[in-house]
């Protein structure tokens, strides 16, 4: 190769480069290397169509040289661009932005690329579903093969994602990554899983971050599996920033466990008591449980630890544990006088005020509750939890363990609603014994295994044998909850919206 050569391209650099490349400097494509296009433009009311050579390529543009069908191109004219790199084949649009000069006997057209309109989406905006940035700390990475290079690979970081598409940053190095072009990576999604994805970059741009500067890509997803939906789905969940259940799922996107975001724990401050009140103002409120004027606090409050349930610092989630004495007055009290063959007091601990932010519904929120409560009532030395439901969600607590006491009241603190007592013997129920196996595994098994590790609980040997038969059928309850949590055609109905008592 001669010094002259190197010193046309040194006289270039500026004057057609930043025009077609922006900042970014170009690949040189040498005689033999897979880079191929095929420029197609109208001239003379006639589609003329030719196969060029690349002469460099960068992720905005390309610099081809220019057969004599094209001499009399000017500077904006329209072309379409078949870009082949590798075995990816991109059909883009490009627009003359320099105008023709010479380069080694030979004549050079620069043209900047960007997408077809009719490769967009569809629709005004070209994302159908909301982006959301990822985290700083737990930034997803992905790497795929380089197609315009031997054994090469492009590493890059994704900056915003929806179950749609996303946005990724990799190095300026990468200088085959023009729209259009359909890539298979490998990403990573920090403890939440790694997935296959195939995708189309659609634009590209330079930025600069702390002095670096980066290439930017926006890439939309090419049918997406259901396992990296799901991936994608549970980290933002974790890790993106505050999204609500509804949300994500008018978004196309389900967590496959909602329980992992969020933290159980008793009220520290002022304020998070204020958002339990509100909390429990927004759920009663929708589910017609609040008269006009009525109060959501009360003395009880005083007298309770109360749980809840927060996601990214908001309380999501709420219930209130009240260990009384043999002397005290319970809750329930107000309402109903006790048969003989409820417990003691002092062995009983009281639950109320259940309740959940309406757009969290429809997710395990609810049981990891429960499992909070069951594991701080086993470590109390309680033996029993009493609460009540009204007719609408008491099968939700049967269904978990929880005995139907048949005693029933009007609710004159939740707008005179009828509930029913219900009781839960917490040593019977984590043991398996009156609720289903399939139930159990999903809803107890881990509480049980943590409470006797730590030999909080023991069991006897007909409870260790149901509990070692009930999880057996461990893989089965887990494929089976599943399978539940997959998109129903049924419209809930208004009743059982509202996990409020």
């Amino acid at each position: 190769m001669s010094l002259s050569w190197l010193k046309n391209v040194a006289e270039l650099d500026g004057n057609y480069n930043t025009e077609v490349h922006g900042n970014i400097s170009p690949a040189e494509i040498r005689a033999g290397e897979p880079i191929r296009a095929v420029l197609s433009t109208v001239i003379n009311s006639d589609i003329v169509s030719k196969e060029v050579r690349v002469w460099r390529i960068s992720p905005l543009g390309v610099e081809v040289v220019l057969p004599p069908e094209f001499q009399d191109v000017q500077i904006g004219q329209a072309f379409d661009v078949e870009l082949t790199v590798g075995r990816v084949v991109s059909k883009l649009q490009g627009i003359t932005a320099t105008a023709k000069h010479t380069e080694m006997d030979r004549q050079i057209l620069g043209l900047r690329l960007c997408m077809k309109a009719e490769a967009n989406w569809s629709g005004d905006d070209r994302r159908d579903t909301q982006r959301w940035m990822t985290s700083r700390e737990f930034m997803p990475s992905g790497v795929c093969a380089n197609p315009g290079k031997f054994n090469d690979f492009i590493y890059f970081k994704i900056t915003n994602i929806s179950s749609g598409g996303m946005q990724i940053s990799t190095s300026l190095r990468n200088k085959f990554i023009v729209p259009g072009i359909r890539l298979e990576a490998t990403v990573s999604f920090p403890l939440t899983g790694q997935i296959r994805i195939f995708f189309e970059t659609i634009n590209s741009s330079m930025k600069s971050e702390d002095g670096r500067e980066y290439l930017s890509l926006g890439c939309k997803f090419i049918r997406p599996s259901k396992q990296a939906i799901e991936v994608i789905s549970q980290y933002l969940f974790q890790f993106g920033p505050p999204i609500s259940l509804k949300e994500m799922k008018d978004n196309k996107l389900v967590p496959s466990n909602s329980i992992s975001g969020i933290e159980f724990r008793y009220v520290r401050t002022k304020d998070e008591y204020d958002q339990v009140l509100d909390l429990r103002r927004m759920a009663y409120g929708g589910a017609g449980k609040l008269a006009a004027g009525e109060d959501v606090s009360d003395i009880y409050d005083a007298r309770s630890r109360i749980v809840i349930g927060t996601y990214k610092g908001t309380v999501i989630a709420s219930t209130r544990l009240i260990f009384n004495e043999q002397t005290d007055q319970m809750e329930h009290e107000q309402f109903v006088s006790f048969p003989d063959f409820i417990p003691r007091k002092d062995e009983i601990c009281e639950i109320t005020r259940v309740c959940l932010h309406p757009e969290f519904r429809g997710s395990e929120i609810l049981l990891g509750l429960f499992r909070f409560l069951g594991i701080t009532v086993a470590q109390s030395g309680r033996r029993y939890i009493l609460g009540c439901a009204t007719d609408q969600l008491l099968p939700m607590y049967l269904r978990i363990g929880f005995r139907d006491t048949k005693i029933k009241f009007s609710h004159k603190n939740l707008n005179n609603l009828e509930h029913t007592i219900f009781l839960c013997d917490i040593v019977k129920g984590l043991s398996g014994k009156g609720v289903n196996p399939i139930v159990w595994n999903v809803v107890w098994s881990p509480v049980t295994s943590y409470l006797t590790e730590r030999h909080i609980l023991e069991y006897d040997l007909m409870s260790t044998v149901r509990i070692g038969l009930y999880r057996l059928l461990a893989p089965l309850s887990f494929f089976l909850e599943r399978a539940s949590k997959k998109p129903s055609k049924r419209v809930p109905k208004k009743k059982d919206s509202a996990p409020s008592h």
